[in-house]
């Protein structure tokens, strides 16, 4: 029996791999590179031992208010020193989108927030992509509009929530240009959109 065994082993292996199943391996390692790439696109990284981890998404909205007075000047805000991706640069306000939240209910929530005041969404300007040291950010960018053009951010506000701006200013896009170069998302969307300037926004 043991010697049956072995010899219907023996002519189930075949000696030599036939062409159909050298090309099905090909296929296969084909296939396992694409979604190597495919997990680079979708936020995969290296852990430095050659191991792809997909990071998490988050989402966020950028808003660009015009001057009512100049519509070549636009609000702009300063980061803080300490801040943890973007310290001290000059950029557009910005924030996350809660689970709950639409991206237009989001930009009026942040205006809030983030700058005292009310504003309102009126024109989609643009998205884009970028992947930072632990997550994807995925940001939406909106031109929006003062409730009341009377009315004056203040910053920071308290109680804070979030990244809290240490001063606002108008300003002419190009001040944008800076923060866009060190990889400010809003900076480079906004640019991209108006011409002033080209960047990648995957």
């Amino acid at each position: 029996m043991h010697q049956l065994l072995r010899g219907a082993t023996q002519q189930s292996i075949p000696s030599k791999t036939p062409l159909c199943s050298r090309l099905i391996f090909v296929a296969i390692g084909i296939v396992c590179m694409m979604l190597v790439f495919a997990l680079k696109g979708e936020g995969g990284c290296s852990n430095g031992a050659g191991v792809q981890t997909v990071l998490p998404v988050r989402h966020a909205v950028a808003f660009a208010i015009r001057n009512p007075k100049d519509q070549n000047m636009v609000l702009t805000v300063t980061r803080p020193g300490d801040d943890s991706s973007l310290p001290g640069i000059i950029g557009l306000p910005a924030g996350y989108v809660h689970e709950t939240e639409s991206h237009e209910d989001a930009v009026r929530k942040r205006g809030i927030e983030k700058l005292g005041v009310d504003v309102k969404p009126v024109k989609f300007i643009g998205r884009g992509r970028t992947v930072r040291q632990t997550y994807v950010l995925e940001m939406e960018e909106y031109e929006a509009v003062l409730v009341d053009p009377e009315q004056v951010p203040v910053v920071p506000q308290t109680p804070s929530v979030g990244t809290q701006y240490i001063s606002w200013e108008w300003r002419a896009p190009t001040a944008l240009i800076p923060a866009a170069d060190r990889g400010s998302l809003c900076s480079r969307i906004f640019l991209s959109s108006t011409g002033v300037s080209s960047y990648s926004l995957t």
